[in-house]
This record gives C-alpha cells, sequence and structure tokens, in this order.
C-alpha cells in the first residue's frame, strides 16, 4: 500500500485581510479547495502514484483511447497574401501608437471605451500619412504565417487521429475529499491534444463557442489495472505533458464576483478602505494600475489560480457554470491550469519577484497564452456524471 501523498501548508501567502470581516455575509459561501502545486520531476514516479503526465495504470483489456473527431470546417474567404502584407502594415502602424495601457477589470467599461476612442483618433492621423513598409524580416514573418494559415485551412475536416495524453491520475488514499463513486480508488483524466468545440463547429465572427469534449475522466479500480504500455505512441507535434509530483494544499475560495450576484457585486466597492490599508496592496496592483475592488476580490481575494481540485473556478472569460441533466447545478471537481500563479505575487510565494517557467507552468498543459479547463461534476442519482469546459485568453 502506498502511503498517502503530505499535505502542504505555506505555499499559499495568507490573505492581503480578513474578507469575511470585511464582508459580512460571505462566509456562507466559503468552500474548501486542494491547490495541487504541482512539481517539475526528473525521474520518472511510480506508475500508479497521484501525478501530472508519465506512465498511467491501465486496464490490461483495454485499448488506449485514440481521438478519431474531426476539426470543424472553416468558413474562409479568399484571404490574398497581399491582403496580408497590408494587414501587417496597419499594425506597425498601430504600434507607433503611445497611449497608457488601457484600464483592465469587469467595471472599467466606461474607461476603456475613451481609450478606444483615444486610440481611433490617434491612429486615423498616423493613417493620413500612409501606412510603414514592412523589412524584409518581418514581410517573410507575415508569408510564413499566412502560408500556416492557409495549411490549417486545408487541414479542416480532417479526422484528429491523435492518442489522448495522460494528464492527470489521482489515488483516492492521497484525495478522500474526491466524491468517489463506490468500489473507486482512482480517477483519470486524458487529454486530447486537438482543439474541440462544442457541436463541432468554428464559431462565428464575435461568437464565444466553448471548448470542450476534449477530455476523457475515468474512475477506475486500481487492482484491475497494470501499467500502460501503449504510451510510447502518444506524441503530437507541438504537445507535450510534463511528469509533475504533486503538493496537495488546502486553502479555502469564495465565488468570484460574477456568481456573487448584482447586490453582492455592488457591495464589493466597500472592500476598497481594505485594500487600500494592505500592505501588499502596491505589489498587487496590476500593469500599473489599481484595477478596483471588484476585480481585485475575484483574482486577488476570491479564488485561487493553478491546478486544483473542488473549490470554485477561477474563470478567464465569462462564467460558464454548467448543469447536470438530471436539473442541478454541477460543481467544480477539477482545474487543469497553464499558469499556476496567473502571473500574481498574491497566490504564490515561489514566483515572487521573478518569472521561472518551470513554476509558472511545470506540467507544459496550455491552449493559448493563458488557458483552464475545468471538470464539473454532479453526484446525484447514484451516478458521477461530468463535463468538461475549456477557457483560454
Amino acid at each position: 500500500m502506498t502511503n498517502p501523498l503530505p499535505r502542504f501548508q505555506g505555499l499559499t501567502p495568507p490573505r492581503l485581510f480578513d474578507v469575511e470581516k470585511a464582508m459580512p455575509g460571505l462566509a456562507e459561501y466559503r468552500r474548501s479547495a486542494l491547490r495541487l502545486r504541482p512539481e517539475r520531476v526528473k525521474k520518472p514516479l511510480p506508475v500508479n502514484a497521484s501525478k501530472i503526465g508519465g506512465r498511467f495504470l491501465w486496464p490490461s483489456k483495454e485499448a488506449w483511447p485514440f481521438c478519431r473527431e474531426t476539426d470543424p470546417v472553416e468558413k474562409v474567404g479568399e484571404y490574398t497574401l497581399q491582403q496580408a502584407l497590408e494587414h501587417a502594415r496597419e499594425m506597425k502602424l498601430g504600434e507607433k501608437i503611445k497611449l497608457k495601457p488601457p484600464p483592465s477589470g469587469p467595471n472599467n467599461f466606461a474607461a476603456l471605451e475613451k481609450w478606444n476612442r483615444d486610440f481611433e483618433a490617434e491612429y486615423k492621423k498616423l493613417r493620413a500619412g500612409g501606412l510603414p513598409e514592412l523589412t524584409p524580416a518581418e514581410i517573410a514573418e507575415t508569408k510564413k504565417q499566412y502560408d500556416e494559415q492557409r495549411r490549417s485551412s486545408a487541414e479542416a475536416g480532417n479526422p484528429h487521429n491523435a492518442g489522448y495524453f495522460p494528464l492527470i491520475q489521482l489515488r483516492r488514499d492521497d484525495f478522500p475529499e474526491l466524491p468517489w463513486p463506490h468500489g473507486k480508488d482512482l480517477l483519470q483524466v486524458l487529454w486530447c491534444p486537438r482543439v474541440h468545440f462544442r457541436g463541432n463547429r468554428l464559431p462565428e465572427p464575435g461568437e464565444k463557442l466553448p471548448q470542450t469534449n476534449g477530455a476523457k475522466i475515468y474512475w477506475r479500480t486500481e487492482s484491475a489495472m497494470r501499467p500502460a504500455a501503449e504510451l510510447e505512441a502518444v506524441k503530437y507535434k507541438g504537445f507535450a505533458i510534463r511528469e509533475c509530483r504533486l503538493r496537495p494544499e488546502e486553502i479555502v475560495e469564495y465565488p468570484q464576483g460574477e456568481e456573487l450576484g448584482p447586490d453582492t457585486m455592488r457591495s464589493l466597492k466597500n472592500l476598497k478602505p481594505w485594500f487600500d490599508r494592505a500592505p501588499q496592496a502596491r505589489a498587487a496592483a496590476r500593469h500599473g494600475d489599481d484595477p478596483g475592488p471588484e476585480w481585485r476580490y475575484s483574482y486577488d481575494i476570491a479564488t485561487a489560480p493553478g491546478t486544483k481540485l473542488l473549490g470554485y473556478a477561477q474563470w478567464i472569460q465569462d462564467p460558464e457554470l454548467p448543469g447536470c441533466a438530471c436539473g442541478a447545478a454541477m460543481e467544480p471537481l477539477l482545474t487543469l491550469a497553464s499558469q499556476e500563479d496567473a502571473d500574481s505575487t498574491i497566490w504564490h510565494v515561489e514566483t515572487m519577484g521573478k518569472h521561472d517557467e518551470a513554476v509558472e507552468n511545470p506540467s507544459g498543459f496550455h491552449w493559448g497564452d493563458w488557458s483552464n479547463a475545468y471538470v464539473f461534476y454532479c453526484a446525484r442519482r447514484h451516478a458521477i456524471r461530468t463535463r468538461t469546459i475549456v477557457q483560454s485568453s
């Protein structure tokens, strides 16, 4: 029998202030979460260990899964190389505009609209003088990107033909808090390296079409498993999962502002004096601006970034809380993240004052520059139902 993983303490700094004292009524939303704090390893972990990546256990009579879905066919017009070069010149012109970065956060729409108007006015002035010429290197890069886009479009509709990657394996002895089905003691999540869109179609212009279905989730019995030999064939260009050990740390989380309702969202403004008095207030501000108490509550107080179990989702885009077919609301089971600290010293003592890719994204899991995969579950009616949602910036 393998000894359970030790529980860590002190990897997550204490919150800026006592948010339950500052915001009466928030205590009823309190939930426990387990930050998994993955750490890249130099030597392979045991095949039956709780871990990210590496070699998993697998049923002896079950073939390793391959994804046979097809990419949706992209609706593309005749976008010529000349148009691509013209667009590159327009982008180069825009880079000459030196305005203060736009405000961030969900409650700065008026300021953001003003920034957009100022940018458009400045761009119009510069555009009257003509577009800048591209250097030979810029022309070559534009042609390269254009060719890659055309190849990607030509591949649309083709089967994925990709083996699922072993993403995370969790043992019941290590994580008894999970909603384990009767007789199961091993949870495995496998991941297709190709992007999946709900409904097998690409989003229309301006449409946010959720990415989903890229995961296979298994509740297993360890005694019926063996080391998976087929993993040697699981490779896909541009995608890799590095093996990581887990350092679980129990924390407390609260819903992000958008999940609290409009009345509670408005009350978040009352937190500004608490943020102003916090010793770390200046270090926590983003991009030289204070994004406001509503944004800072959601990302510096409410939910932790990174790979974790249970708790609440830290959304990258708008919340997408799924419902189960039985009519119940689904709860977060697992968050798989491409950034463990989300560029925040508030949540990660190990990256204070430095950037270390091995700490910020030890597993190498990513879609875009920042992405999260959320696995939700419903345990009603004596069955565990799951649903996966992916968001990226």
